[in-house]
């Protein structure tokens, strides 16, 4: 299954919360038990951690670490940083409580 991020939302700019949300909707559409799942982010210009928390950070806490290894991206070569956030987003929700409590630990 591939889903492409622009055909979804309509736009470059993957920015809104309403809008990763219809993107995790499609997401849950898929069997990510069995399917490798790519996730194509090639026309977008904007990311915000919003749009992936709600979409892809949602899927991750729905979803056991190892089911998530389905999932593949697509990056644009000159949005480096995409990945980047993606990924940190991913750690966020499988982690969960456990990197909240680093988080208080380390700033505390």
């Amino acid at each position: 299954m591939k889903i492409e991020i622009k055909n979804i939302i309509g736009s470059s700019n993957a920015i809104s919360q309403s809008d990763g949300f219809a993107v995790y909707k499609v997401l849950e559409k898929g069997n990510l038990n069995n399917d490798k799942i790519t996730i194509d982010f090639s026309n977008i210009q904007l990311l915000s951690t919003a749009f992936l928390n709600a979409s892809i950070g949602r899927l991750a806490q729905m979803h056991a670490p190892e089911t998530i290894k389905n999932l593949h991206f697509i990056f644009p070569k000159e949005k480096n940083m995409f990945e980047v956030k993606v990924n940190k987003v991913l750690e966020n929700a499988i982690l969960g409580d456990y990197f909240d409590k680093i988080v208080d630990e380390a700033t505390s």
